[in-house]
């Protein structure tokens, strides 16, 4: 006959007590911030003091955890998406945070006028040429503020050939920036760096979101199976119809949505819609795809090559306003199947770049007769 084990009951107790508190020191232990992180390609050495300054950074995540950790899922389909449209652009993919880190900083820290992904001003977003107003507001829609911001991000970097100050240009203007770097680095110094000491007297720009990445580093540990999908619509549709047409979740298309301030999508202009695919239950593991090591671009541009727009916040390289000569154009350009839009460019001189009729043009991106293009849009030279 097995005899039954006796438990004793104060044991028992002391034992869950035990176990209690070292979960809570686990959770409770601050993260220590190492002396050396990788950046877009930089070794950057950080001072005991930047580290410290990162460290209570990290520790206001934390005591956020329990208002946004819910979210985890959606940020990490944000940021999948986001690494892998900003490595295909030829930006690197730890520009993924800078995207999202005031998207969920705490709300005393936010600066009035700047909102959504990439923490834009409206200033900046009426220069990118993204709608504000009372149906939308582009700048909470993760493709069509990616799209400009990336093609402006990726031109001023071919002045800092430092990725990591090149962020401050979302912040303040680029004149303000280049500035700045001549007065407190000489540009000579840090341009093209492979590895950079950096201290506390760092813009507070690039110490907060150096913070969310190593937070957000800890929380993630598994990209998501499920992934998201951006369809270019063009014609007025309700969330409903849009829902059931996809077979997706209503709740889950509005959660990746929050730029339509009604119930519908505007038909005014074509705006990518952000497509939640349902979630398969499994999880991939959190390595990398092979990918060569991001490295910057040889490519770079002296001050008289660049140019201010009027409200002094895109600064573009030179372009003529004219399209070539069909003599000068480049035999190969045909082949191509996607073009960026450049300051100046309109339809009329893409379709000649390309020996395409405009209405090609307009059919194939699912343009109105009536829409404008902007800078930074990217067009499909196929069918």
């Amino acid at each position: 006959m097995i005899r039954p084990i006796s438990i004793n009951k104060g044991m028992c107790f002391l034992w869950i007590l035990l176990f209690f508190f070292q979960s809570f020191d686990c959770l409770s232990k601050p993260l220590e911030v190492p002396p050396e992180i990788e950046f877009a390609g930089i070794r950057l050495l950080l001072s005991p003091g930047l580290r410290r300054q990162i460290e209570a950074e990290v520790a206001n995540y934390e005591r956020l955890y329990l208002e946004f950790g819910q979210q985890i899922d959606q940020i990490s389909r944000y940021l999948q998406w986001l690494d892998d449209y900003l490595i295909q652009e030829g930006l690197p993919g730890d520009y993924k945070y800078l995207a999202l880190y005031k998207l969920y900083y705490p709300p005393l820290m936010e600066i009035p006028e700047r909102g959504g992904f990439w923490h834009l001003s409206r200033t900046m977003a009426d220069s990118f040429q993204l709608k504000i107003n009372q149906k939308v507001d582009e700048r909470y829609n993760l493709a069509a503020s990616t799209f400009v911001t990336s093609t402006y991000l990726r031109r001023n970097n071919l002045y800092f050939r430092n990725w990591l100050l090149n962020t401050l240009t979302l912040e303040d203007s680029f004149q303000e920036v280049r500035q700045y770097v001549r007065n407190r680095f000489g540009r000579n110094e840090v341009a093209g760096v492979r590895q950079w000491h950096i201290d506390e007297q760092i813009p507070p720009l690039i110490r907060e979101f150096l913070a969310f990445k190593i937070y957000i580093d800890q929380q993630i540990k598994q990209r998501p199976a499920a992934s998201l999908e951006i369809m270019m619509s063009n014609r007025r549709i309700s969330f409903q119809q849009l829902a059931r047409r996809q077979q997706i979740e209503l709740t889950e298309l509005k959660r990746y949505n929050t730029w339509l301030k009604t119930g519908y999508v505007p038909g005014d202009k074509s705006y990518p819609v952000i497509l939640p695919r349902p979630q398969s239950g499994e999880f991939l593991p959190s390595t990398p795809s092979p990918r060569p090591a991001f490295s910057a671009p040889e490519e770079r541009l002296s001050d008289e090559e660049f140019v201010l727009l009027p409200d002094d916040f895109a600064p573009l390289v030179s372009l003529p306003t004219e399209a070539p000569a069909a003599s000068l154009v480049n035999q190969a350009l045909p082949l191509a199947q996607w073009h960026e839009v450049l300051l100046g460019q309109d339809l009329y001189q893409i379709a000649r770049l390309y020996q395409l009729s405009v209405y090609e043009l307009r059919q194939w991106n699912q343009l109105p007769t009536n829409e404008s293009i902007f800078p930074g849009q990217i067009l499909r030279l196929v069918p």
